[in-house]
């Protein structure tokens, strides 16, 4: 379960939905049986997408990532992608 910080929390103090599951790969999520929309965390705007340290930046970024995941494993099941999902969760220090 994840929770909102406290008001003025993070580097901006402004809070955005992050989709753990990006809207780019909703047909690849949708057809192993996951709805994007349930997947969703609170972010500081500066965590989620501004440079240098977002997820959306740099090399490696969150969407970069899924599509690297979807070019080794073109039909990912829901036990994979979700498997996939916790690695990079951990890996970006959101779990």
């Amino acid at each position: 379960m994840y929770t909102l910080p406290p008001e003025g929390a993070g580097k901006t103090g402004i809070i955005e939905q992050h989709h753990l599951l990006p809207q780019q790969f909703k047909n690849q999520f949708q057809k192993a049986g996951l709805d994007i929309e349930k997947y969703k965390i609170p972010l500081d705007k500066a965590d989620h997408r501004l440079k240098p340290d977002g997820l959306h930046t740099g090399s490696n970024n969150w969407y970069k990532q899924w599509s690297n995941f979807f070019g080794q494993y073109p039909n990912a099941t829901k036990p994979e992608i979700l498997n996939q999902l916790d690695k990079m969760q951990k890996a970006a220090g959101l779990k």
